[in-house]
């Protein structure tokens, strides 16, 4: 589409795409627009919104895999749970 493009790309892990997007003088077909023109801004926050949650518990997940993973690992070497950091 003329006038838009990616300006910036971070490659990550996950397979999700993060990166900037950039719209110069774009120009939208009217059949390809999402809701009513000026409402971008609503929808995409909307859109956040209701990611934040599963973002959020999803993190948690990880945050909750590595420290078992760092506990499991070092009771394995020492033979003992207690000398996990956190638990200890």
């Amino acid at each position: 589409m003329p006038g838009f493009s990616v300006a910036e790309r971070t490659e990550m892990i996950a397979p999700h795409p993060i990166g900037e997007l950039e719209m110069k003088n774009c120009k939208v077909p009217a059949e390809d627009m999402i809701g009513q023109q000026g409402d971008g801004l609503r929808l995409s926050l909307q859109t956040l919104d209701l990611f934040r949650a599963s973002v959020g518990a999803a993190a948690c997940g990880m945050a909750r895999r590595a420290l078992d993973e760092v506990c499991c690992t070092q009771s394995r070497a020492s033979n003992s749970a207690s000398s996990c950091p956190v638990i200890s």
